[in-house]
């Protein structure tokens, strides 16, 4: 008599999941690795004798929040070798991209499988690159706060920690507002006008170094506009490890940029006080304004 083992049927759509996600980092690594690799070897070159007398900041360039360099502790954990620390930070990458997955399905049981599908267009071929940056770490805190907020809960702690990862998150400051949560929206904002503090007095000229970089020269490649100024024709530099496009001769379209990054949301606000609105679209629309509107585009 034969016995025929069955495997349960989440452990089989789990596999299904990890293999998925295998075959498109070995096409990846097969096509591009060079491109596609280049932000996590550059994260190792820069931080490759990380440790207590060699920080971020203050010892090498890290263009990014404070939070966005706890992945680098991987890299003394590796033995400082570059082919592991590269496996293991795209294994964390793809470990917290999964999970926000899987949170938003435990989340909506309901709409499981369009959650998957959706997830499978959207975000799985945006993950070839967001696996081999920081990107996934804020997404992860946003997917936090986001069911915290539609399940009524609090969402301090992750929107805090997203800003200290990538700053966007502090979007969620808006739903606060919105939601009537005027004492969260405080201590939200308290807490991370005292990270940014902190930051600036552990190192005033590293802080001052990301500044310059955020507001930098010219306009990344993979934005709306550098790509635009791409096309007519304008040279591009590499600065702060990345490719910029020139914006000579449109530098007016720096400070429109900047405004409509500033203010949009203060008028979401603004639009959305009185009326009923759909928060979670809101919030959503608001990420992907801000998205556009900014020189460095993250996916």
């Amino acid at each position: 008599m034969k016995v025929q083992l069955a495997w349960p049927d989440n452990v089989l759509r789990h596999a299904r999941e990890v293999l998925i996600r295998l075959c498109i980092i070995a096409c990846v690594a097969s096509v591009g690795h060079h491109t596609f690799f280049s932000d996590a070897n550059g994260y190792f070159k820069r931080a490759h004798e990380i440790g207590f007398n060699y920080m971020p900041y203050r010892d090498f360039l890290w263009e990014y929040p404070p939070f966005a360099a706890v992945p680098l502790v991987l890299i003394p954990m590796t033995g400082r070798n570059a082919g592991t620390w590269l496996l293991s930070f795209i294994t964390l990458m793809v470990v917290i991209e999964y999970t926000s997955l899987l949170l938003l399905r435990r989340a909506r049981p309901e709409h499981k499988e369009d959650i998957t599908k959706l997830w499978r267009l959207s975000v799985l071929p945006l993950a070839a690159i967001g696996w081999f940056r920081l990107d996934f770490i804020p997404m992860l805190c946003a997917t936090i706060a986001i069911i915290a907020m539609m399940t009524g809960r609090r969402y301090i702690g992750p929107v805090v920690v997203g800003f200290a990862t990538k700053l966007w998150p502090l979007v969620f400051g808006v739903g606060m507002v919105l939601q009537r949560r005027r004492r969260d929206a405080f201590i939200t904002a308290f807490a991370c006008i005292a990270l940014v503090g902190a930051w600036y007095a552990y190192s005033p000229d590293g802080f001052r170094t990301f500044l310059e970089f955020r507001r930098g020269s010219g306009f990344q490649v993979e934005s709306i506009p550098g790509s635009l100024l791409l096309l007519a024709g304008k040279h591009t530099q590499f600065l702060f490890g990345a490719l910029t496009v020139s914006d000579k001769g449109f530098g007016w379209a720096q400070v429109v940029l900047q405004v409509v990054f500033l203010g949009a949301p203060f008028v979401a606000l603004a639009a959305a006080w009185r009326r009923e609105i759909n928060l979670v679209a809101l919030l959503g629309g608001l990420v992907c304004v801000m998205l556009l509107s900014t020189r460095l585009l993250s996916p």
